[in-house]
C-alpha cells in the first residue's frame, strides 16, 4: 500500500465532502436532531393519560377519589360526565384513553362497610398504554381499598366480617385481549405508506438528475404539472398496492380484522399519500444524489415515527415536544387508521384529523410543486 496515494485519496474525499454543503449539513445536523428527539421522546413511562370521570354518586367521597386518581401524575382529568352514554363518544373519538365510573350510592356503601363497585373502561387500541393505564387505575383504587380496611379494623378491632371496600371491574374496549399485533398492523400500514411514497418519489426524481435524463424530459412537450403527475402517480399507486398487501397479511395471517369501512380507509389513505408525495418532492428538490435523498428521507421518516405516537405515547413526551407533534402528518393518519381498523368508526369520529391532514397536504404538495417547477425553470 502506497502511503502517498492513500493520503491523496483521503484528502480528495474530504475536499469533496466540504465542497457539498448539503452533505456537510446532513453529517453534522441530522445526528444532533435525532439525538435530541430520541433523548426526549424514547421513554417507556406513561404519564398524563387522559381520564374521563363519570360521577353518578356526586358525593364528597367520589370527588375525593377522583382527585386521588389525578393527583398521582399518571392521569389528567380530560372530561367529566354525569351519564353513561357520553362515555362511548369520548372513547370512540380518542378524546380520552380511560374512563372511571363511580356508581350511585358509592359513598354510602363504603361508609356502611359494604362493597362499592367501580367500573373502569380502557381504550385498548394501544395495547401497551392500555395495560399500563389499567394497572395504574387498579393500583390507586387498591391502595384506597386498603386504607378503608385499615380504618374498619381500627374502628371495630378484629370482630365482625370484613368485605372488600372497593371492587374494580375493568373493561377493555376495541382490543379486549390487549394483543399488540392489533396495535402494530394499522401502524405498519401508515409507516409503509409514508416510507414507500416519500422514498420512491424522491429517488425517482433524483435518479433522473443523476442520469442526465431530466433535461430530455424538460425539453419534451410535457407541461410542468403533467411532469409532476407523471412522476408521482405511479409511486402513489405502488404505495396503495403495498398497503393492500399489508392489510391482507395482517387479516389472513395475524387475524387483525378491519372493523370499519374499506372505503373510508382508502379515502383517508389517498389524502395522506397526497401529503407524503409533497414531502418526497421537497426532498428531491434539495437533493443532488440518491444517497442524499435517502438520508434526508430517513430523517423525515424517523421524525414522523418518533413524534406520531407510533412507538411512544405522545402524552408522555415533554410539553414542548407535544406541541411539535401537531406538525407531524403521520400523527393524524395513525389516529384515523387505528380508529377505522379497531373501533369501526366513521368520519364523525375523525373528521378533524382528516381536515388537518388535507390542509397540511395541500400546503406541502403546493409548496413542493412550486419548488420543483422553479428548479425546472
Amino acid at each position: 500500500m502506497n502511503k502517498h496515494r492513500l493520503q491523496f485519496l483521503i484528502r480528495k474525499e474530504f475536499i469533496q465532502i466540504f465542497r457539498n454543503p448539503m452533505t456537510l449539513r446532513m453529517i453534522l445536523i441530522i445526528p444532533i436532531v435525532q439525538t435530541l428527539l430520541f433523548g426526549y421522546v424514547t421513554t417507556t413511562d406513561v404519564k398524563n393519560i387522559k381520564l374521563l370521570v363519570c360521577d353518578l354518586d356526586k358525593s364528597a367521597y367520589s370527588r375525593e377519589l377522583a382527585a386521588k386518581l389525578t393527583n398521582t401524575g399518571y392521569f389528567t382529568k380530560a372530561a367529566e360526565v354525569t351519564d353513561l352514554k357520553s362515555i362511548d363518544q369520548y372513547l370512540d373519538q380518542g378524546r380520552v384513553k380511560a374512563a372511571v365510573v363511580f356508581p350511585s350510592g358509592l359513598a354510602s356503601d363504603v361508609t356502611a362497610g359494604r362493597t362499592g363497585n367501580i367500573q373502569i373502561m380502557i381504550d385498548g387500541s394501544n395495547s401497551s398504554e392500555a395495560s399500563i393505564a389499567q394497572s395504574y387505575l387498579q393500583k390507586v383504587l387498591a391502595n384506597e381499598s386498603l386504607r378503608l380496611i385499615r380504618r374498619q379494623l381500627s374502628g371495630s378491632g378484629a370482630a365482625g366480617r370484613l368485605e372488600m371496600p372497593i371492587d374494580t371491574r375493568p373493561r377493555v374496549w376495541f382490543n379486549p385481549e390487549l394483543k399488540s399485533v392489533y396495535y402494530m398492523i394499522p401502524g405498519l400500514i401508515c409507516m409503509i405508506l409514508f416510507q414507500m411514497t416519500s422514498m420512491l418519489t424522491a429517488l425517482g426524481i433524483v435518479r433522473e438528475k443523476e442520469q442526465g435524463t431530466m433535461e430530455q424530459i424538460i425539453v419534451s412537450p410535457l407541461t410542468t404539472w403533467e411532469l409532476i403527475a407523471g412522476k408521482t402517480l405511479p409511486f402513489a399507486l405502488m404505495a396503495l398496492i403495498d398497503m393492500v398487501l399489508v392489510m391482507l397479511l395482517g387479516t389472513l395471517w395475524f387475524g387483525v380484522m378491519l372493523k370499519g369501512s374499506l372505503f373510508h380507509l382508502f379515502g383517508a389513505s389517498i389524502v395522506f399519500i397526497f401529503t407524503v408525495l409533497g414531502i418526497g418532492m421537497l426532498v428531491s428538490t434539495v437533493s443532488h444524489t440518491q444517497s442524499q435523498a435517502m438520508m434526508i428521507n430517513q430523517f423525515f421518516m424517523a421524525t414522523n415515527m418518533l413524534l406520531s405516537g407510533f412507538m411512544f405515547p405522545i402524552s408522555s413526551m415533554p410539553q414542548a415536544m407535544q406541541y411539535f407533534t401537531y406538525l407531524v402528518p403521520l400523527r393524524y393518519f395513525l389516529e384515523i387508521v387505528r380508529s377505522i381498523f379497531l373501533k369501526g368508526t366513521g368520519p364523525a369520529a375523525w373528521w378533524p384529523q382528516l381536515l388537518f391532514l388535507a390542509v397540511f397536504g395541500a400546503l406541502t404538495f403546493g409548496f413542493s410543486a412550486l419548488m420543483f417547477k422553479k428548479r425546472l425553470d
